[in-house]
């Protein structure tokens, strides 16, 4: 099942997105996933080779907003795509691993007994139906695009499939002594030691 890539970013953060372009994000696109970038603060909606600029607000507390304009964006542009990965731009992402998990359920992702809700930073999948749940529900300006999600997600009755072995919300590394597939809160000198440091392993 086709799945592309949506990773949420602003303007003022080049070093996020470059970091991402310059390691896994670069990996992807030669491996043939679609990976695009959001942004607000536009003067018009439209799409600039792989980066969706909306008129939206393009602050912290605009998430919300800016992933439902993304999301819209993405599925009238990728008609093919069956799900979307949603990513923050300090999210690493390990290519090998994203490219070998096969996601099934409709919303993928990881939460804990301390937050119920999915952990947007370590990165989330939603099926095409559930992006368009998002689409037509989001309409609430909140920094908890991640709350969000899983509030439209329950009232429609799709149940998170949590996987905290395969994506990390918080200190956990990707690495050779577990699963992870994403890590979150990484700056750009970190992304790059990651990519380096975990490009052989499986």
């Amino acid at each position: 099942m086709r799945s592309v890539i949506l990773v949420k970013t602003c303007q003022r953060f080049h070093d996020r997105r470059e970091a991402c372009e310059d390691t896994w994000v670069a990996e992807m696109r030669r491996s043939g996933v679609k990976v695009y970038f959001v942004e607000g603060g536009h003067t018009e909606n439209h799409i600039d080779n792989n980066t969706i600029m909306t008129t939206g607000g393009d602050e912290y507390d605009d998430n919300s907003l800016k992933l439902r304009a993304g999301l819209m964006a993405l599925l009238f542009r990728e008609p093919q795509a069956q799900r979307v990965f949603v990513a923050d731009d300090d999210t690493f992402v390990h290519p090998a691993r994203w490219l070998a998990f096969d996601p099934v359920a409709e919303f993928i992702g990881m939460n804990s007994a301390a937050i119920s809700w999915v952990h947007g930073g370590a990165g989330f999948f939603l099926s095409r139906r559930c992006c368009q749940f998002y689409i037509d529900d989001a309409n609430r300006r909140f920094s908890g695009d991640d709350v969000i999600a899983s509030e439209i997600m329950t009232r429609h009755g799709v149940s998170l499939d949590s996987h905290p072995d395969l994506f990390s919300q918080w200190k956990d590394r990707v690495g050779a002594d577990n699963r992870l597939i994403t890590c979150h809160e990484v700056d750009a000198d970190e992304m790059s030691m990651l990519y380096s440091e975990t490009r052989g392993i499986e």
